[in-house]
């Protein structure tokens, strides 16, 4: 900043001068893979769908008429409620055949979560 002899400033800017600015580093988020099959009906019969990598807050996609009854869990681990979205009465399931859910009234939404210390964190969101 220099002033003239009247005492107004003025502002001079270098055009040699580089500016360098740092981005923070970048990091990956891995989302390990998941795959849940539901079907309509118990022992995995009648109208299925099926959700990868991700959430399902409802079934209104898949055209159920009724929530699902039976459930194949593929790979990871999925909350599945018995409400939309994610209301009702959830359980945590992990991979294996689930042909009925005793004390279930059905499935009407789903999302795969992961294990921690203290219980399960949801998927991040990946954009």
């Amino acid at each position: 900043e220099l002033a003239d002899s009247r005492g107004v400033a003025h502002v001079v800017v270098n055009p040699d001068v580089a500016v360098t600015t740092i981005e923070p580093p970048r990091r990956t988020i891995v989302v390990p893979a998941g795959r849940a099959v539901l079907y309509q009906n118990p022992n995995f019969s009648g109208a299925y769908a099926v959700v990868e990598r991700g959430n399902a807050p409802d079934l209104d996609w898949a055209r159920f008429t009724n929530p699902a009854a039976s459930i194949r869990v593929e790979a990871g681990s999925w909350l599945v409620c018995s409400h939309l979205g994610y209301e009702g009465d959830c359980r945590v399931l992990g991979p294996g055949n689930y042909p009925a859910l005793p004390g279930m009234t059905g499935i009407w939404s789903a999302r795969q979560v992961w294990p921690t210390q203290n219980g399960y964190a949801d998927m991040p969101t990946v954009r």
